[in-house]
């Protein structure tokens, strides 16, 4: 009897598991330096903390940002195929930037 062996997934779609400081040089392209400083809260869970040390799940096209504590996504980071960023924040979680 013959052996299926399955396909491995091609590495566009490799997801890594990383924090929040990934984030850092893709939102300096949208102008927003010094953002992994910025405290975000989740308004599933209620857990605030700097942007840095949340979750992030990456491949090639995306950045998924996830509560630690709760696993809800935050926001959704993509890179547009002309080479643009697009941002869509999920759940209206709170940004606040430290003064």
């Amino acid at each position: 009897m013959s052996q299926i062996t399955p396909r491995p997934r091609p590495p566009e779609h490799l997801v890594h598991k990383l924090d929040g400081n990934v984030l850092a040089g893709v939102l300096q392209t949208l102008g927003a330096a010094g953002a992994t400083e910025v405290e975000v809260e989740c308004r599933t869970c209620g857990r605030s903390a700097p942007l840095a040390q949340w979750s992030v799940e990456a491949d090639r096209t995306a950045f998924i940002v996830r509560c630690r504590d709760c696993t809800h996504t935050l926001a959704t980071i993509l890179r547009d195929a002309d080479g643009g960023l697009t941002v869509r924040i999920a759940g209206g979680p709170t940004l606040r930037a430290r003064g």
